[in-house]
């Protein structure tokens, strides 16, 4: 198993602490949340990891050669006019059709998620909070009859949602496959370079049943202070 981390995002929201480092080397507790998601991966035995950088992409590249020099590192140069889902582009090569995971590097959570993800023998999984609500982030829609997943957006109302994704997301080698496909027709074929990674995922769930992987576990998505805060009042007893 892979894992992908897209990292290339500026964050302006947590501004002035990403005014010279990256989004993802924001601490929580005195854990950088990229550091969090890569022992995570380590501590359940994914070791090839690809992270993509952008934005302040000097800082994040020595930080990453210095403490996990095995991780490759892929360089997302037009991150100013893209969104994730070109930065996805990007690790085709790393990720070559096999099965991998993948997750936005704003995203702090418990180790216990990865641990669970490999675990569930169900190949095709997006994680999942079923307990909450969430206006900002993107929610996910059940198939009533078969529990698979229909749709991935964050205009989906409350009566309509099944609960918020967390942004991780596993898929099979056959799904990877298609995936990659989907994503070459947006950014190549169609000229479409600022989209989010989401959408692809939508287009995928035609070709490919995925399913939710609920989750008790504590996570905080950290788009902005308020977050920060959150995370740091939610993780204060242990990370």
């Amino acid at each position: 198993m892979k894992a992908v981390i897209l990292a290339a995002g500026i964050g302006s929201r947590l501004r002035p602490l990403t005014d010279n480092v990256p989004k993802c080397m924001v601490e929580v507790n005195g854990i950088k949340i990229i550091e969090k998601q890569i022992k995570s991966l380590l501590n359940n035995g994914i070791k090839e990891i690809a992270v993509v950088t952008g934005y302040q992409h000097e800082i994040l590249n020595k930080y990453l050669n210095e403490n996990f020099p095995f991780i490759e590192i892929i360089d997302n140069k037009e991150y100013l006019k893209t969104n994730n889902m070109y930065s996805m582009f990007l690790t085709k090569k790393f990720v070559n059709e096999e099965s991998f995971i993948f997750m936005n590097a704003d995203v702090f959570f418990e180790e216990m998620i990865i641990k669970e993800l490999l675990e569930d023998e169900r190949e095709n999984l997006i994680v999942c909070d079923n307990e909450n609500y969430l206006e900002e982030s993107m929610k996910i829609v059940l198939d009533k009859n078969e529990h698979n997943i229909l749709k991935i957006s964050k205009q989906i109302s409350k009566e309509e949602s099944y609960g918020t994704t967390i942004d991780v997301y596993k898929l099979s080698s056959s799904a990877s496959e298609k995936f990659f496909s989907i994503i070459n027709n947006f950014i190549i074929e169609k000229k479409e370079l600022n989209l989010w990674t989401e959408v692809a995922v939508q287009e995928l769930l035609k070709q490919e049943k995925f399913y939710s992987k609920d989750i008790a576990f504590k996570w905080v998505e950290i788009d902005n202070l308020e977050d920060l805060e959150q995370a740091k009042k939610l993780f204060k007893g242990g990370i």
